[in-house]
């Protein structure tokens, strides 16, 4: 009873301290106009987006970003690369609330890593010798058309990660209530993991490794020798 007490009066601690956090902040109403702003970026191949912002990341021999969103909230639009790594963030004191989206466009030559932390979106097409690592944690949304040695996909919460194209293998990750949606990126030898109520949606030409804790389900393609451990009312099945 009385850990059941401690564990009550952290999990009120930590609400109450995101709450005053949350409303801690000034909230920015966007003023309707519509303006862009081209910034210049140090070279980057990892990406961390946090916030509802609509990304498109493109391929380019330079480095910048093309920002559209409304006059009054452009300064509080937070784009840092340093080291090969690039953050969008707005600034940690201030709420943005736009009446029309903010959508940002990156170039850059080549691209290893991306994160996405919030409910916005990315939307990229990229191809790489090397691996690719995707992660989302929250609500947004991921699509990646990408032609790639490996690929590895991890989704934390409710969102959707999509995926098209081709590798040699790849592993699909998720925990919560979210879906990898993979079935048109086509892989010899693919690894999916599900806890939670989630789904993975993949192709395996050759192997699938496929582990379930919980309700979720993956549903495959092709004609893999298949390997499976199931904890709970989740499954494993070809489409």
């Amino acid at each position: 009873m009385n850990k059941f007490l401690i564990f009550l009066a952290a999990t009120g601690i930590v609400f109450c301290l995101s709450s005053c956090y949350w409303f801690s902040q000034k909230k920015i109403t966007g003023n309707g106009d519509l303006t862009e702003d081209t910034r210049q970026l140090n070279p980057f191949h990892l990406l961390s987006v946090r916030g509802d912002f609509e990304v498109d990341i493109r391929h380019s021999n330079e480095s910048y970003a093309v920002i559209s969103a409304e006059s009054n909230l452009m300064d509080y639009i937070l784009t840092t690369s340093r080291g090969g790594f690039l953050s969008i963030e707005s600034k940690r004191d201030v709420r943005l609330n736009p009446k029309k989206d903010i959508k940002i466009t990156l170039y850059t030559p080549s691209l290893e890593s991306l994160e996405m932390l919030g409910s916005g979106s990315i939307v990229t097409e990229f191809s790489s010798d090397e691996k690719v690592e995707i992660a989302l944690n929250g609500s947004g949304s991921i699509y990646a058309s990408l032609n790639t040695y490996q690929l590895v996909a991890h989704l934390n919460g409710s969102g959707n990660i999509r995926v098209a194209g081709e590798g040699a293998n790849a592993t699909y990750n998720v925990n919560g209530s979210g879906n990898i949606l993979a079935a048109d990126f086509l892989v010899q030898a693919a690894d999916a993991k599900i806890a939670g109520s989630g789904s993975v949606h993949c192709h395996a030409s050759e192997e699938l490794r496929a582990r379930v804790m919980g309700s979720g389900d993956i549903v495959y393609r092709g004609n893999p020798q298949v390997s499976q451990n199931i904890k709970g009312s989740g499954s494993v099945r070809g489409e």
